[in-house]
C-alpha cells in the first residue's frame, strides 16, 4: 500500500516521444532566429556587390605596386625589342612595326581590362602603351630615319585617336587627357626635330576636329581646350614662316608653298564656324564657353595668317576679300534665324564674329563707292532687322556698317577740311559721300521710329545706336553744308572763310535744337550742345587767329544767336521729345496760349 501513490515509471515510446519534442523545439529556435536574420542575410550581399558596378578601380586601387610593376614589365619588353634591333637581329624597319605593334597589343588589352570592369589595370595598360609609342614615334622619325614626317604624324595621329576611343569608350579620363597631352607633346618634338612644321600642325588640326564631337559633357569637353590652344599656335607658327626666311644661326624650317599655307591656315577658322553652324542649326546645342573663344580666335588667327601670308608672297587679296564676304553672309545666315534652341545671346555671337569678318574682308575686294555702297546697304538691312526682330543689337551693327560707308566715303577727311582746312584745293563731296551721308541719315530716322513704337526696343544699346547713327549722319551733311557755303559765298580770305563755317555751325546748332520738336528726329537734339562747344572752341583758336573785324562780327553774332536760341528751342522742343534720348522728358505738355 505505501507505493500506491508513486508514479508508474516512463515506457520507452513516452521517453520518444519527449526527445521528439525537445527537438522539434530546438528546431522551432533555430527557424525563428533565421528569419530575423534574413534581412541582415539578403542586405548584406547587395551591399557588398554595390561597388562593382563602377569600381574606382576594377576592385584595385589606382596606385598599386602590382600595376606599377607590371607596368615596368611593358617597358622592360619594349626594351627588349629595342635591344634586339641595335644587335641586328631585327632590321629597323621590323624593329619600329615590331615596336607599334607591341604598343597596340597592350593598347587592346587595356580595353579588354575596361571592359571586365578592371579601370585602374585598363588605365595602366593604356599609359604603358603611350609610353612605348609616342617614343618610338619620335625615334624612328628622327635618330632612325625610317619615318618620313608625314608618316610619322599620320601614325600619331592614328594611334592617339585609337587610344582616345578606348578611354572614352571605358571611361577612363586620366588616360584620356594624358594621351592627349602626350600627344601634343610629341607634335612639338615632331615641329622642333624634324624642322618640318606642316605635318604636325595638321595632326593636331585634325585632332581638335575630332575632339569637337565628343559628348557635349565633362570632362570630356575640357580635352578640346589644350588642343585648341596648340592649333592656334601652330597655325600662327606656320602662317609667320611661309614665305620668311629663316634668321641667321637657326636652322631654316621646311619650305611651305604660299598657296598651301594659306588654304592651311583658313582650315582653321572653316573647322570652328562649321561646327558653329552644325551644332547650333542641325544639332541644335547651345554655344558654351569653349565656343565663344575659339571661334572668334580661330577666325583671327586664321583669316590674319591668311593675309599675312598672302600679303608677304605679293598675292591678290581680292579672292579673300570675296571669300571672307560669302562666309561672314553665311555666319549672319546662322545667326539670325530664329530657332528653338538657339537663343538671342546665342546669334549675338555669330553675328559679331560675321560682322568681325566683313569689316576685315570687304576692303580687300572692294574700295571707293562699291564699297560705300556694301556698307549702307549693310546699315539698312541691320536697322531693318533690329527693329522687325526686336534685336537692339543690330542697331549697333547698322551704326559700325554706317561709320564704315563714312569712312570709306571720306566722310572725316571731307568734313574735316570744309571746317578746318585751307582754301586752296578744297575736294567737295562725290558721290559716295553723298550715299554714305543718305544711308545714315535713313538709318538713324528707320531706329528712332522703330524705338519709338516698340518700348521693348527702347534699351541702353538702341540709344547708343540712335546717338553715334545720328552723329555720322551729322558730321556727313555739316561738311557737305559747309563745303556748299563756302562755293556760294566765293570766299577768298580766310577771315572770311572762317566767319562762313561759324555761320554754318550756329545753324547747325539751331536745326538740331529744333529737331527735338519733332518725333522722327527728336533724338538728334542732343548733338545741339556738343555743336556749341565745337563752335566756341573754333571761334577762339581759329576765328580770332585769322584777324579781320568784320568777318569777326559775323561770327561772334552768329555764335551768340545760337547760344541764346538754342537753350530755348530746346525747352520747346521737350514737349515732345521721348524719354530716354538723354535729357528728362517734360511732366506734362503745357496748354496753349
Amino acid at each position: 500500500m505505501s507505493g500506491a501513490g508513486s508514479a508508474p515509471p516512463s515506457t520507452p515510446l513516452e521517453l520518444r516521444l519527449e526527445a521528439l519534442s525537445l527537438e522539434v523545439g530546438a528546431l522551432r529556435q533555430r527557424v525563428e532566429a533565421l528569419e530575423h536574420r534574413a534581412p541582415a542575410t539578403v542586405e548584406t550581399p547587395v551591399v557588398a556587390a554595390a561597388p562593382t558596378v563602377h569600381p574606382p578601380g576594377g576592385g584595385e586601387a589606382l596606385i598599386t605596386l602590382p600595376l606599377v610593376g607590371r607596368t615596368f614589365l611593358v617597358l622592360g619588353g619594349a626594351y627588349v625589342l629595342r635591344a634586339l634591333t641595335e644587335a641586328g637581329v631585327l632590321n629597323t624597319h621590323a624593329g619600329v612595326v615590331a615596336g607599334l605593334l607591341y604598343a597596340a597589343l597592350f593598347l587592346l588589352l587595356a580595353d579588354r581590362a575596361g571592359g571586365s570592369g578592371a579601370r585602374a589595370s585598363a588605365a595602366y595598360r593604356g599609359l604603358a602603351s603611350l609610353a612605348v609609342a609616342l617614343p618610338l614615334l619620335v625615334e624612328a622619325t628622327t635618330r632612325l630615319a625610317v619615318l618620313s614626317p608625314w608618316n610619322a604624324a599620320v601614325l600619331l595621329l592614328g594611334f592617339t585617336s585609337a587610344v582616345l576611343a578606348v578611354a572614352c569608350h571605358r571611361a577612363l579620363p586620366l588616360l584620356a587627357w594624358l594621351t592627349t597631352l602626350g600627344a601634343l607633346a610629341t607634335a612639338a618634338a615632331l615641329l622642333l626635330t624634324t624642322r618640318s612644321p606642316l605635318p604636325p600642325a595638321a595632326c593636331v588640326l585634325a585632332l581638335a576636329a575630332g575632339l569637337l564631337w565628343l559628348a557635349p559633357e565633362a570632362p570630356w569637353t575640357w580635352l578640346r581646350w589644350p588642343v585648341a590652344l596648340a592649333a592656334d599656335l601652330l597655325v600662327a607658327v606656320v602662317a609667320g614662316l611661309a614665305g620668311r626666311p629663316a634668321p641667321v644661326g637657326v636652322a631654316p624650317m621646311a619650305p611651305i608653298a604660299a598657296g598651301t599655307a594659306i588654304a592651311f591656315v583658313l582650315f582653321l577658322p572653316l573647322l570652328y564656324l562649321g561646327h558653329f553652324a552644325i551644332a547650333t542649326w542641325a544639332l541644335r546645342r547651345r554655344l558654351d564657353l569653349f565656343h565663344r573663344i575659339q571661334t572668334p580666335a580661330a577666325l583671327v588667327v586664321g583669316f590674319g595668317g591668311a593675309l599675312h601670308v598672302a600679303f608677304a608672297a605679293g598675292l591678290g587679296l581680292a579672292p579673300l576679300g570675296l571669300g571672307g564676304l560669302a562666309v561672314a553672309g553665311a555666319v549672319y545666315w546662322i545667326s539670325l534665324r530664329p530657332r528653338p534652341s538657339f537663343t538671342p545671346a546665342d546669334g549675338d555671337v555669330g553675328a559679331l564674329m560675321a560682322l568681325a569678318l566683313a569689316l576685315a574682308a570687304a576692303p580687300l575686294a572692294l574700295q571707293g563707292l562699291p564699297l560705300t555702297l556694301l556698307w549702307s546697304t549693310a546699315s539698312l538691312l541691320a536697322v531693318l532687322g533690329a527693329v522687325g526682330w526686336l534685336r537692339p543689337l543690330l542697331g549697333l551693327q547698322s551704326t559700325a556698317f554706317a561709320l564704315a560707308a563714312a569712312i570709306a566715303a571720306g566722310v572725316p577727311a571731307v568734313a574735316g577740311r570744309a571746317f578746318v582746312g585751307g582754301l586752296g584745293g578744297r575736294g567737295g563731296p562725290d558721290a559716295a559721300y553723298c550715299v554714305a551721308a543718305a544711308a545714315a541719315l535713313a538709318a538713324h530716322l528707320i531706329f528712332s521710329r522703330g524705338v519709338a513704337r516698340c518700348p521693348s526696343l527702347d534699351a541702353g544699346t538702341s540709344r547708343a545706336a540712335l546717338a553715334l547713327t545720328g552723329a555720322v549722319g551729322f558730321c556727313a551733311w555739316a561738311g557737305a553744308l559747309a563745303h556748299a557755303a563756302l562755293a556760294l559765298t566765293a570766299v577768298s580770305s580766310p577771315p572770311a572763310a572762317a566767319a562762313v563755317r561759324s555761320v554754318v555751325l550756329a545753324l547747325a546748332a539751331l536745326a538740331l535744337a529744333l529737331a527735338g520738336r519733332f518725333p522722327l528726329t527728336a533724338r538728334l537734339a542732343w548733338l545741339a550742345h556738343p555743336v556749341l562747344v565745337l563752335g566756341g572752341l573754333k571761334l577762339v583758336f581759329s576765328d580770332l587767329r585769322s584777324g579781320g573785324t568784320a568777318p569777326l562780327v559775323v561770327s561772334f553774332a552768329g555764335y551768340g544767336t545760337a547760344l541764346i536760341f538754342v537753350p530755348q528751342l530746346r525747352r520747346w522742343a521737350r514737349r515732345v521729345e521721348p524719354a530716354g534720348d538723354g535729357d528728362p522728358p517734360a511732366a506734362s505738355p503745357r496748354p496753349p496760349d
